[in-house]
């Protein structure tokens, strides 16, 4: 037995990876022991092989939505990725190769059959190279139902274009990618997890639960098994999984876990800041879902759970409270206890500024400091405060 397969136990016939690329099996045994060992292994993997950046991912192929992301490199701005996923991934000819191929099975753009093509499509000239971005590839390693793993990368003008005996190299180290991938996914669905949230959750007023990095639903309140049954015609609860039935707000909740995400493992990567709005066309419910970072270190496996705390908020759940209660308990100016109000009756930061004919950025500081002097730090501290106060009089 080699030593890939007394590591991995991999059963798949595949190619011995090189040897020079062995180190890179021994990296990935401390990438899910090590509280960045993902980072220090994409790390790695794009310095051995000469890459501008790389990037792996879990995703929802029919609504191009991440549920895990993992990043190496310089990433393009959160207006350039958000760019790229309204304006031209229909257009890369490349990743959408991989994202239709066999597992294992690797595209690169200088090496397609279509070359001319992929290197003249709006994808390549309007978004890649303006990024720095000249040769793609990728892959995908697994799927799973609608869900797939997809690992991609690329290389500047000075790294030069991909050639054949590398892609061999990218076949033979894919399965035990894979199957590390496959364990993180194992690690993040402990049960030890659930009894240690469920009872977190059960301090929380409103409705509420831990998704993992994964978007799996680690525990939730009972406020939120509530919630989730009085509202079962806006949302789709597939196994472990939130879903809205509706597009717009699917790929709203997806990316703002993806956030949540990002910002618990001190990355920069996000698309959006906003709680989602959800205005189902039946039942006129309006109702704000949020999600806020979550990262914790077990003490006696050292294992680092990343996820995001999801709440929920409607004016059936969290009534407005009285202005004129938040200043005398806490000491608010007019301004400030208005706009705790208005935030508790479901309105997002954009919608608050509307209303009040002010800027974003001037609801923003007057939430801030509404955080200072109620003592919470975020908006989901400040709305389970919230929701313990009464409501304002009709």
């Amino acid at each position: 037995m080699s030593e890939t397969e007394l590591l991995f136990g991999t059963d798949k016939e595949v190619a011995q990876p090189r040897r020079k690329d062995m180190f890179l099996l021994k990296l990935l045994l401390d990438a899910n022991r090590e509280a960045n060992g993902w980072l220090t292994f994409l790390d790695a993997f794009r310095h051995h092989l000469n890459l501008h950046s790389c990037h792996i991912y879990i995703g929802n192929m029919q609504t191009m939505t991440p549920r895990f992301q993992e990043f190496s490199g310089p990433a393009p701005s959160d207006w350039a990725l958000r760019d790229y996923m309204e304006n031209y991934f229909q257009y890369d000819h490349t990743h959408l190769a991989a994202l239709r191929g066999e597992p294992y099975q690797w595209f690169a753009s200088n090496l397609m059959p279509n070359y001319d093509e992929v290197h003249r499509s709006p994808a390549i000239l309007e978004w890649a190279y303006p990024n720095g971005i000249h040769y793609m590839a990728g892959a995908t390693l697994f799927r799973d139902g609608e869900w797939s793993c997809v690992f991609v990368h690329n290389r500047g003008e000075q790294h030069g274009p991909y050639t054949e005996d590398e892609i061999e190299r990218f076949r033979a180290l894919s399965p035990y990618i894979d199957s590390a991938m496959r364990l993180r996914l194992a690690l993040s669905s402990g049960q030890g997890d659930q009894l240690r949230f469920r009872a977190l959750l059960n301090q929380m007023r409103i409705p509420s639960a831990v998704v993992n990095e994964f978007g799996e639903r680690i525990a939730q309140n009972a406020l939120m098994d509530a919630f989730l049954k009085d509202h079962e015609a806006s949302l789709a609860i597939e196994g472990e999984h939130f879903r809205f039935r509706e597009d717009t707000s699917e790929r709203a909740l997806q990316m703002s876990l993806t956030e949540s995400i990002a910002h618990a493992k001190g990355r920069g990567l996000s698309y959006s800041s906003e709680p989602i709005q959800v205005a189902p066309s039946k039942g006129g419910l309006t109702f704000a879902l949020g999600t806020e970072a979550l990262s914790e270190t077990h003490e006696e496996s050292g294992h680092r759970f990343v996820g995001a705390l999801v709440y929920a908020v409607s004016p059936q759940n969290l009534p407005g409270v009285s202005e004129t209660l938040l200043r005398k308990l806490y000491r608010l100016t007019a301004a400030e206890a208005r706009v705790c109000h208005l935030f508790s009756s479901s309105l997002c930061l954009k919608e608050i500024a509307r209303k009040e004919k002010k800027s974003v950025n001037t609801v923003r500081e007057q939430l801030q400091r509404a955080y200072e002097k109620t003592g919470t730090r975020t908006q989901l501290q400040l709305l389970n405060l919230l929701a313990s106060l009464p409501a304002a009089e009709a």
